[in-house]
């Protein structure tokens, strides 16, 4: 903390002196946590606002403008990223929206010649390629929390199976999932209003739909969807008049973000269950998504887990050039 006051003029704890005075300000800029330094300077959240936006980003990115060639300074960004003390996804996020938008500001406005287009470019880059690496682990933790749910639901099926109500069990499902998102700060909220419907009723909510259960994370953004159906047969042929079909067909209308992964979990009452998992997967095969198409599913079932009355695959759709990861879980009724 001395050699950060050091750099931005501030005063330092009494007779305090540098052991490597030639060597501050490169161990200073390279202070691993920059955000938590300004909580730890500022006491209100305007005076660290505006401290991070004004004093430490600018000092950031004039030292990210002293790497040739330039896109070697993305091995100093990976090492704040490794050391910050909050979420990666806040430090992804503040390079996106804090750091690129002041680079873009100094086009034209300095009289250094650092091509300023091309850092842009390779912070830009260096987002894309995290962003996607940060999400894997919220794709297993979450597809852990809903095998996990469902095991509980498998497992108290007795008490629930007595309620008759596709409704009750997908409340049921979420309070469950609440408990176990708890710790990260995460909700799961059922019957959300939400999305598109393709209906052509004049009502009030007309063209709305109910999202089972919604996901969001401790920002309140939403993080994924799960869509629930009870089945209780697999039609012989295609029919936009199946559960199956209607369901999961307007999966992906009530999502309008296009945010990966979404879940399916389905009550499967029928009294064959691993025929009718069978069944399903051919029958989820041949569904015209429309624009959403499919680019396959497999069962995943035994590289997950070995339980006899849970099923699981994963299927890859298209979304405006985007793969959207759809997990279905398929829960035996009938055990």
């Amino acid at each position: 903390m001395e050699e950060f006051s050091l750099l931005y003029g501030q005063e330092t704890t009494k007779n305090f002196k540098s052991p490597n005075p030639l060597e501050d300000e490169f161990s200073i800029i390279l202070y691993p946590s920059l955000v938590y330094a300004a909580h730890r300077f500022k006491s209100t959240e305007n005076e660290r606002f505006q401290y991070i936006n004004t004093v430490i980003d600018n000092a950031f990115i004039s030292f990210l403008e002293r790497f040739n060639p330039l896109y070697k300074c993305t091995g100093f960004i990976d090492y704040h990223m490794h050391y910050y003390k909050g979420e990666k996804s806040d430090f992804i996020k503040h390079i996106k929206y804090q750091i690129i938008p002041l680079v873009h500001l100094r086009k034209g406005k300095s009289d250094n010649e650092i091509d300023y287009e091309n850092l842009s470019l390779i912070l830009s880059d260096w987002v894309l390629e995290k962003s996607k690496l940060n999400s894997q682990p919220i794709k297993e933790e979450l597809l852990n929390d809903l095998i996990g749910v469902s095991r509980s639901f498998i497992d108290h099926l007795a008490i629930y199976k007595s309620l008759k109500d596709e409704n009750k069990y997908n409340t049921i499902i979420a309070n469950l999932l609440n408990q176990r998102l708890s710790s990260k700060s995460w909700t799961a909220k059922d019957q959300t209003l939400g999305g598109s419907s393709l209906t052509e009723s004049t009502a009030n909510r007309a063209g709305l739909s109910f999202r089972d259960i919604l996901i969001s994370d401790n920002l309140n953004n939403n993080i994924s969807m799960v869509e629930c159906f009870r089945l209780y047969s697999v039609p012989k042929k295609q029919t936009i008049k199946s559960s199956i079909n209607s369901h999961l067909t307007k999966m992906f209308l009530n999502e309008p973000l296009g945010i990966s992964p979404l879940f399916t979990i389905v009550y499967c009452e029928t009294k064959s269950f691993s025929k009718t998992w069978q069944k399903y997967l051919d029958y989820y095969r041949e569904i015209d998504f429309g624009m959403y198409q499919q680019k396959g599913i497999i069962d995943i079932s035994n590289e997950i887990l070995q339980i006899a009355n849970l099923k699981i695959a994963r299927a890859i759709h298209n979304r405006e050039g985007s793969e959207i990861t759809v997990y279905h879980l398929f829960i035996n009724m009938e055990p």
